[in-house]
């Protein structure tokens, strides 16, 4: 039935360029596959301030459940090295499987770790653009979550726990918006000691150059218009 819709299409659209390469794969006959990103809505970004945290904050916003807590594990794993610091505060907003909540309770970490419930969205804008470092834990390379979009488009720093040639790795490599660490805890200490202690930060500020408008909705729906106009010439 797939392979019958997609052979009467004139055009395929989709949301991430590894789809294209599986599309590709399983439907060889396939010609015409286009890309539109999910990207953000630049009206959740107007007229809204920070929210303002009393310390230097890593934000993880978004819930931390299935596929992704073996990653999240190696990070709070990474995190005991810090669990005496008073330089910065881990928060995670949202909804939380309760292997997570333990391992915190485990590793002795509720000093560093603070959880906070999930915020209404436009809440949730405000401490992504108050954080000083947001935290995106990826379940896998080959779909990036809506919350990338939001991240790229607050301006601020990403710690990306995932791979650099998955398609949030590329994305944050693209934009200059941060640094994706391989799901390993030494490498991931190492990460953080940089951005607390070095110059990470300070590097990504001096040599960050952005198009992020490109992935905003009215972009993405120019885009998308011309496709359209395309496939029915």
């Amino acid at each position: 039935m797939e392979g019958f819709v997609l052979k009467s299409a004139d055009g395929v659209v989709t949301v991430a360029m590894s789809h294209v390469r599986d599309l590709k794969k399983f439907f060889p006959f396939l010609d015409e596959i286009y890309v539109i990103r999910n990207g953000y809505d630049p009206a959740d970004f107007k007229q809204t301030s920070p929210f303002k945290f009393p310390k230097f904050t890593f934000l993880h916003a978004g819930s931390v459940f299935g596929s992704r807590i073996n990653r999240f594990i190696e990070f709070l794993f990474a995190l005991k090295e810090f669990k005496e610091s008073t330089d910065f505060q881990v928060v995670i907003l949202g909804s939380i499987d309760r292997k997570i909540l333990d391992l915190i309770e485990r590793l002795d970490l509720s000093k560093l770790v603070k959880i906070e419930r999930t915020k209404p969205h436009k809440e949730a804008i405000r401490w992504i653009l108050g954080a000083d470092v947001l935290l995106l834990v990826t379940a896998g390379e080959h779909i990036p979550t809506m919350k990338l979009y939001e991240y790229l488009a607050s301006g601020n720093f990403i710690l990306h726990i995932g791979y650099s040639w998955g398609e949030a790795g590329k994305l944050i490599s693209k934009y200059h918006a941060g640094i994706s660490v391989p799901p390993k805890r030494r490498e991931i200490t190492d990460a953080i000691r940089d951005i607390i202690h070095g110059n990470l930060l300070q590097n990504s500020k001096s040599t960050k150059i952005r198009n992020i408008e490109e992935i905003s909705w009215p972009r993405l729906a120019k885009k998308f218009a011309l496709i359209l106009k395309d496939i029915s010439r």
